[in-house]
């Protein structure tokens, strides 16, 4: 089984692993700043990409060095990394430098979705008592909550939490 190549091995390099020239200013930013920024955000996510993205491969795309189209793809995402905010509203400039993710997408077969079927509505709605119970069990527990620190009178929830790897 050949290993092909994922989101992380074209995007990577380019992306977090190129420092950019402090020459390469534009109003106080490095160009290809706010990509990292959201790659690092997205892509970067712990439970995305260890569970999820790091399995998502396209067979068109080996993982070698000798692939042409891995190669002018991760030449590709180097160039978006330092483009200037001009190179982006020039069309030739796009066309040519994304000619690699066209080709990519060209190959790509078509998405068939699937819609699922309709479900009828549920034949039997609480009544406006169950509705009360309901109510005045939550209300009951809050209540509770509340009594047992009055000086601190929050609203009771889900414990409070935070990514792997952030701080509070």
């Amino acid at each position: 089984m050949k290993k092909l190549a994922t989101l992380y091995d074209l995007c990577d390099r380019a992306i977090l692993g190129r420092e950019l020239a402090a020459t390469k200013q534009t109003q106080g930013q490095t160009p290809g700043q706010n990509l990292r920024l959201l790659y690092r955000a997205l892509a970067g996510n712990p439970w995305l990409k260890y569970l999820l993205l790091k399995h998502c491969t396209h067979p068109a795309l080996p993982l070698s060095q000798t692939s042409p189209l891995v190669s002018s793809l991760r030449r590709a995402m180097g160039q978006a990394m330092n483009a200037e905010p001009g190179q982006w509203r020039d069309p030739a400039w796009v066309r040519e430098t994304f000619a690699p993710v066209a080709q990519l997408m060209d190959v790509s077969p078509e998405q068939e979705w699937k819609r699922r079927e309709d479900l009828p509505p549920a034949p039997v709605r609480p009544s406006a008592q169950d509705l009360a119970r309901v109510r005045q069990a939550v209300l009951g527990h809050i209540l509770r909550t509340w009594d047992k620190n009055p000086k601190e009178p929050h609203f009771p929830g889900p414990p409070r939490w935070s990514w792997p790897g952030t701080s509070r």
